[in-house]
């Protein structure tokens, strides 16, 4: 059946490769959920489960910086924030989400609404 106005869209990927996103999201007692290719949609998913939108280890390096990085669709990533709080005021202004530079996922403060 043609669908008027429809666009077919193929994604290639290398033989034996898994198809994998940029974003996860974490709760207390779920495994990692790596599924996320847009922050927005990773932070929403990540509130509903009462959980973090952190960065997937296997798609995303983060080299040198300071202590937290800023992340935003792309993925584009800033490591320029050697505090917590700074970090999570720029992602909450700017739509992203702060991770911690050493790879850890970070639990969302409670005392700030996601």
């Amino acid at each position: 059946m043609r669908w008027p106005g429809a666009v077919l869209l193929v994604l290639l990927l290398p033989a034996g490769t898994a198809a994998a996103a940029p974003y996860c999201v974490a709760s207390q007692g779920v495994p990692a959920q790596c599924i996320h290719h847009d922050v927005a949609q990773c932070r929403a998913d990540a509130r509903r489960m009462k959980g973090v939108c952190s960065l997937n280890p296997d798609e995303v390096a983060l080299v040198g910086g300071e202590n937290f990085c800023v992340v935003r669709n792309g993925p584009a990533v800033q490591c320029l924030y050697p505090d917590r709080r700074s970090c999570e005021r720029t992602a909450g202004r700017e739509g992203g989400i702060c991770v911690d530079a050493r790879g850890r996922a970070i639990r969302p403060d409670p005392d700030r609404p996601q």
